[in-house]
């Protein structure tokens, strides 16, 4: 799906799909995986997402949609 990314939510392994364009920041977390600040469209809050993805596979993967 175009704009759009497949995450893994790291505590629970659900399957999340975030539009790139609702994508603050991402941050490397301390061991390796990427930390998603994403914004709500729904609520306009922010919202801080853990994946089991490597901050380079979360990186490349918005590269990709971009």
């Amino acid at each position: 799906m175009k704009g759009f990314i497949e995450v893994t939510e790291r505590y629970d392994g659900m399957k999340l799909l975030l539009p790139v364009s609702g994508i603050r920041a991402v941050a490397q977390d301390d061991n390796g995986s990427a930390l998603i600040e994403f914004e709500s469209a729904v609520s306009r809050k922010g919202t801080a997402i853990n994946t089991s993805e490597s901050y380079g596979e979360v990186k490349q993967k918005i590269q990709d949609e971009v």
